[in-house]
């Protein structure tokens, strides 16, 4: 299977009431999971894959297209059929939209489905235009942005954790799992930059004057 340098986007079925967070890329390949095909028709985009039960989509689908429909009463979420699709493609970058808010168990699953599509040689992102979110196991770089809070938090075990160009800088430090220790940090450089030493770590940027 020959890897593609594009990335997939995926739209998932929760709401979206701002899209000014998302900028459509050149080369796109775009897969909308059931009612994610809400999301490309506001946008004005047309998707390359439609999916799902569509058990929740109350507008009609386009007569042409590659569409594929499956059971409602099946061992996967539409979401998850969508990124198996984009590695059945040779895609190993996805950028999930419509994923957050909701139902919390759908939501929680959303974020879990990052460490299935990591296992699997895929970088999974999701945001939304309130938040971003990464699992990391390795280092990455961010960009100061104005209004916006970082945090990390261990997804599977205890993490050892770097990072610098923030507020509270942290130095091969252990978080434990559960903790809060990496709750609402700051960039306070032109960048910072997180290095995982060991452990993967849920790295989210969110809204700093989003109303908890």
């Amino acid at each position: 299977m020959t890897e593609k340098k594009n990335r997939a986007v995926i739209m998932a079925g929760a709401d979206i009431s701002d899209y000014s967070f998302y900028t459509p890329l050149s080369g796109d390949y775009v897969i909308c999971a059931d009612r994610g095909y809400i999301h490309a028709m506001r946008l004005g985009i047309t998707p390359d894959v439609i999916l799902g039960d569509f058990d929740s989509l109350e507008t009609a689908l386009p007569s042409d297209g590659e569409i594929y429909t499956y059971p409602a009463e099946k061992d996967e979420t539409d979401l998850q059929l969508a990124v198996s699709h984009a590695l059945k493609h040779g895609y190993r970058r996805v950028l999930v939209i419509g994923a957050t808010g909701g139902r919390a168990d759908h939501f929680l699953a959303n974020v879990y489905l990052m460490h299935w599509a990591k296992e699997r040689g895929c970088e999974m992102v999701i945001e939304d235009s309130d938040t971003r979110i990464y699992l990391l196991e390795d280092s990455l770089s961010l960009p100061r942005r104005k209004n916006v809070y970082l945090s990390l938090l261990p997804f599977s075990g205890d993490a050892v954790v770097s990072l610098s160009g923030v507020k509270y800088p942290l130095d091969e430090t252990t978080i434990t799992l559960g903790s809060t220790l990496g709750i609402s940090n700051e960039i306070i450089a032109d960048e910072a930059t997180v290095r995982i030493h060991r452990g993967r770590v849920l790295l989210l940027e969110c809204r700093a004057d989003k109303e908890l």
